[in-house]
């Protein structure tokens, strides 16, 4: 059986500034890592609390669904759409 070492949330946000602005500045979240596609976006942003961590997305294709999460399981995983699910 493989056990799960982490599942991120991918949150589909439409105004960076204000997403990080209350994950960071308002619940207290540590900015990990920001990627930017090209200068005028779209951005994708880790933000950590105490080990938990968030990911934050201006990408057309992340939050279709009920949700978008992305997991680790080692290097057992692997295939088409791994690490990142939707759940419609």
């Amino acid at each position: 059986m493989v056990g799960v070492e982490r599942i991120v949330p991918i949150i589909k946000v439409t105004d960076l500034h204000t997403a990080l602005n209350f994950y960071c500045s308002v619940l207290g979240f540590d900015e990990d890592s920001h990627y930017r596609a090209s200068p005028d976006g779209p951005d994708y942003v880790g933000v950590s609390l105490n080990g938990h961590q968030l990911h934050l997305s201006t990408f057309s294709g992340d939050g279709k669904g009920l949700a978008t999460i992305m997991g680790s399981a080692g290097s057992v995983c692997s295939g088409p759409g791994w690490p990142y699910a939707s759940v419609r």
